[in-house]
C-alpha cells in the first residue's frame, strides 16, 4: 500500500504564519497542499463527497475570516484535520436542525469504513485475502477504524492522532494496540473459517 505523505511541516508552518498575517496566496497554497489529505480523511469519516468538499471550503473561509483570532500551531495538518472533523459534525447537525453546541455524542455519525479497493495497490494480496482483511477492518469499533485509518493510511503519528481525535497520547496507543490485536484475531478467525 502506498502512503501519501503528510505535507512538509516547515512549508505548511510558513504558509500558516503568512496566512495569519493576511497573505491570501499563502492561504491558497495551504489549501492546495492540504486538500488531498483533508479530503481523504473527511471522505473516510463521512462518505458524502459534496458535504466533505463543502466542509473543506467552509473551513478555509472561516480561517480567512478569523485569521486575526487564529493562533500559531505546532503542526498544521493535525490542526486542520481536527477542524474538518468538527466542521463535518456541525454540517451534519445543521442538517437535522439540532442545537449547534458540539457534543461528543455527535461523533457517532462519523464512521470510517474500509473497502477492498483500499488494498488494490498491493498486488501480493489476492482478492479473497483483500475481502477478508476488509471484513476484519470493518468489524473494529468506529474509533478503532478512525485511528487505524489515520495511522496506517494517512501516516499520522500517534500524538497527531491524539490531537485530531481529542484523545490523550496514551489513549491513542491503547486504541491502536487493541485495534491491531483485534485485527489479528479477526483476520485469523476469518482465515480459519474460510479453510473449513
Amino acid at each position: 500500500m502506498v502512503r501519501n505523505p503528510i505535507p512538509k511541516t516547515k512549508e505548511s508552518l510558513k504558509q500558516w504564519e503568512a496566512f495569519r498575517r493576511g497573505d491570501q496566496q499563502a492561504l491558497a497554497d495551504l489549501f492546495l497542499n492540504q486538500y488531498d489529505t483533508l479530503y481523504r480523511y473527511g471522505h473516510r469519516l463521512y462518505g458524502c463527497e459534496d458535504l466533505v468538499k463543502d466542509c473543506i471550503q467552509e473551513l478555509f473561509l472561516k480561517l480567512w475570516h478569523r485569521r486575526d483570532a487564529v493562533g500559531a500551531v505546532v503542526e498544521v495538518t493535525p490542526y486542520l484535520c481536527k477542524a474538518l472533523r468538527r466542521s463535518i459534525i456541525d454540517a451534519l447537525r445543521e442538517g437535522t436542525r439540532r442545537y449547534r453546541i458540539w457534543n461528543p455524542a455527535d461523533e457517532d455519525r462519523l464512521d470510517v469504513i474500509f473497502s477492498h479497493e483500499d488494498f488494490l495497490i498491493s498486488q501480493q494480496i489476492d482478492q479473497e485475502q483483500r475481502q477478508r482483511l476488509t471484513r476484519a477492518l470493518n468489524q473494529l469499533t468506529r474509533r478503532q477504524r478512525e485511528a487505524i485509518h489515520l495511522r496506517y493510511f494517512e501516516d499520522f503519528e500517534p500524538y497527531q492522532i491524539a490531537q485530531i481525535m481529542g484523545l490523550s497520547d496514551q489513549s491513542v496507543y491503547n486504541l491502536l494496540y487493541r485495534s491491531v490485536q483485534a485485527l489479528r484475531d479477526n483476520f485469523f478467525l476469518l482465515l480459519l473459517l474460510s479453510v473449513q
